[in-house]
């Protein structure tokens, strides 16, 4: 497989052009990659700080208040973080994590960076950082895109209606993209002008966040992810399209949680996929999922500005869902019942109990799960706000592009009109009938039980 020694300028953004600064060092302020190998914004770091003959120095912003995030997030998170320190140390790079806002611990420590790199991410918060920093800085700041296969710049100028208006933009120019990116050496060690920082060490306990408990089924960090997906490729890939939708046989790779926080990246996964040699329906599934669907995600948080609210969706099935807004409930649960699994459906209260526990949901449990709640509320607007509380509380790969455009999906965002029917309207509908068909829930059920017991089950996908 060839490598790519350049950095493709189509991944590039200069956002504050200026003189450099009279610094010791290139600043790459970490966000949305975390990882120290094929981050197409630390390579292009090094690089600058060997053209400058500087050093380079990877840093990290760490506040208790980010958007949603609890304790199950931050343990998994820093569990990562800390890994990725160490591959950088051993590449001679500085790392530094700090509490702060991510713009405050950026902008101090760019006082003595001769210019500053920061990767792009595609939500409101990640949004503001950059504008921020870019007001706080005097000198220049480079964003780049390392996290969709094809950049975003090379895709479309707006939003998409759905994956098959995204697909062949997307198709027409992977290949082009799917290449090795090279690892190049810091000329000038910077281990030696690392600043003052946190110590992982004891640092979870020392956040003030909401106590939601980390989950022992998940091991963080990019080796973690490589030696999962291996597994994936090596046993679960030949049966993924026949059972992506069968949740009591789960055959799936479970990246989710290391794309959401950037500890390993899709390009490396699909590069992994086509080393496999395997070029089959299972495959083209796969791809599906990683490079179309979740790119779709992504263009749809960064196009639409109510990414996160009911009104994100298509006119229609806004309009629909609100005909129907006054129909008649079989079933009407509080947040806090839906929250304790204590409904009348021993599927939905499994799925639930699996996301609770574990910090994952199967897939196709998740669009049963969420379409339920549409059903169990009184309003269209707080069954989207519920679906999204326990989605960005509980899931490990919360509070994502991902998430935000698979919430949006149950309420109609990136499908079209169905047959009109009760409370859904024309929106796509999901029941309990329909699950039975497709897959085998009780089995489900009982797996979810032997899960949350603590065997081995786990460690077999």
């Amino acid at each position: 497989m060839s490598k790519n020694a350049l950095i493709p300028e189509s991944r590039l953004a200069t956002l504050r052009e200026g003189e450099l600064g009279d610094g010791d060092y290139i600043l790459y302020h970490m966000q949305t990659a975390q990882r120290a190998e094929q981050n197409h914004a630390l390579e292009y770091a090094v690089r600058k700080a060997n053209e400058q003959e500087k050093g380079l120095l990877v840093s990290f912003g760490l506040h208790d208040d980010f958007p949603e995030a609890n304790r199950r997030h931050f343990a998994f998170m820093l569990e990562g973080l800390e890994k990725t320190a160490d591959a950088l140390r051993r590449r001679g790079i500085g790392f530094v994590l700090r509490k702060g806002s991510p713009a405050e611990v950026a902008a101090k420590l760019s006082k003595h960076a001769t210019e500053v790199v920061i990767d792009r991410g595609y939500l409101r918060y990640n949004r503001e950082f950059a504008e921020a920093l870019k007001q706080n800085l005097k000198i220049p700041l480079t964003q780049v895109e390392t996290e969709p296969p094809v950049p975003q710049s090379l895709i479309t100028d707006k939003q998409e209606y759905a994956a098959r208006t995204i697909r062949p933009k997307i198709m027409k120019k992977l290949q082009d993209h799917l290449v090795w990116l090279d690892t190049t050496s810091l000329n000038k060690d910077s281990l030696g002008m690392q600043p003052n920082g946190e110590e992982f060490e004891g640092l979870l306990d020392s956040l003030n966040v909401e106590n939601v408990l980390p989950v022992k089924f998940w091991k963080g960090g990019t080796v973690a992810a490589r030696a999962k997906f291996q597994h994936f490729l090596e046993e679960d890939l030949k049966r993924y399209d026949e059972l992506r939708n069968q949740p009591q046989k789960p055959c799936l790779s479970h990246m989710s949680p290391y794309l959401h926080f950037g500890q390993i990246s899709p390009a490396h996964l699909l590069l992994m996929l086509q080393e496999h040699d395997r070029n089959d329906e299972n495959t083209d599934s796969y791809l599906e999922e990683l490079a179309v669907r979740r790119t779709l995600s992504q263009n749809f948080c960064l196009y639409c500005e109510d990414y996160d609210k009911l009104t994100c969706v298509p006119d229609w099935a806004y309009e629909t869902l609100q005909v129907h807004k006054d129909d008649e409930r079989e079933h009407v649960y509080t947040r806090e019942q839906l929250e304790n699994a204590e409904t009348h459906d021993p599927y939905w209260n499994a799925a639930q109990k699996e996301m609770v526990h574990t910090g994952y949901m199967h897939n196709h449990m998740r669009m049963y799960w969420g379409k339920q709640i549409i059903t169990w509320t009184q309003t269209p607007e707080y069954a989207y706000k519920t679906t999204l509380y326990l989605n960005n509380k509980y899931f490990l790969d919360g509070r994502d592009p991902n998430s935000f455009g698979n919430v949006g999906w149950l309420f109609g965002l990136h499908d079209q009109g169905w047959k009109e029917r009760a409370i859904y309207g024309k929106v796509r509908c999901m029941t309990q009938g329909g699950l039975k068909r497709k897959c085998d829930p009780e089995a489900y059920v009982k797996w979810v039980e032997r899960k949350i017991e603590g065997s081995d089950i786990w460690s077999t996908v």
